[in-house]
């Protein structure tokens, strides 16, 4: 496993409480890109998660920071969390999809960030002609995706060319979005699900790993360089975060 092993076991409060587990995320990305100087940052579908936000917060950023996400309702449970963790920074919420949002965002970037975007990515663009807001779950920030959506991903990985077309709009929607924006350095994360995995949804994380690794193709990206900060961070003996969320497999870090 990666990192190190100081304590003897997870603190039960990572499975229980959503906020706590953010923080200790927030505490990776905080050592992954807390030696860059940014001032402006773009944050690509956060869903409910403020993971990034919380990064932020232990970095005491006091910038410019765009969130960008296609879900209104999502944006509005952020609102709040993010100006309270966040209460110097200049937060501007982007209530769009990712080609569409560009026009939003005023000035140089610094970084762009996402963390574990891809599936639900590919969710969002295998569902997009369809009535219903399959995201309206994440509002409630549960470990459990809704059964809306176990059913959805059932039924469409049956059928492969959907699913390859999906991941090739979203790969092309993340480049041509990162090619414009033209951010000094982009960081994703992409790891392995255990919700996905525990729901008969783990060929989403094989699908998502897919369009990560094709970026990494499409970038000069410095895999020792990350490996070296995540092996800072704490892994508790536990075998999802030591071999999935500290392993620099499930990472992008390029500068351009």
């Amino acid at each position: 496993m990666f990192g190190i092993n100081n304590i003897a076991k997870m603190p039960p409060e990572f499975i229980t409480d959503n906020d706590i587990w953010d923080s200790f995320v927030g505490d990776i990305w905080a050592k992954v890109i807390g030696d860059i100087d940014f001032k402006s940052v773009v944050e690509i579908a956060p869903g409910s998660s403020i993971k990034i936000a919380c990064c932020l917060s232990k970095l005491n950023f006091t910038g410019d920071i765009y969130v960008i996400d296609s879900d209104s309702s999502v944006l509005d449970v952020l609102r709040p969390k993010y100006k309270d963790l966040l209460p110097r920074a200049n937060i501007k919420f982007i209530n769009k999809l990712l080609k569409e949002a560009i026009n939003e965002i005023e000035q140089p970037i610094d970084l762009v960030l996402g963390n574990h975007i891809l599936d639900d990515m590919i969710i969002g663009e295998s569902y997009q002609n369809m009535d219903s807001n399959i995201f309206a779950w994440a509002t409630e920030y549960t470990n459990i995706p809704s059964q809306e959506i176990q059913e959805f991903w059932r039924e469409i990985k049956k059928d492969k060319p959907l699913i390859e077309s999906s991941k090739m709009s979203v790969l092309n929607d993340l480049n041509g979005f990162i090619k414009k924006v033209n951010p000094d350095r982009v960081v994703l994360s992409q790891y392995p699900s255990s919700a996905l995995y525990d729901n008969d949804m783990s060929d989403l994380n094989s699908n998502a790993y897919d369009i990560l690794e094709k970026l990494k193709a499409m970038y000069q990206v410095n895999q020792s360089e990350i490996q070296n900060s995540l092996n800072e961070i704490e892994n508790f003996g536990n075998k999802h975060i030591g071999e999935n969320l500290l392993n620099a497999r499930y990472w992008l870090s390029c500068k351009l």
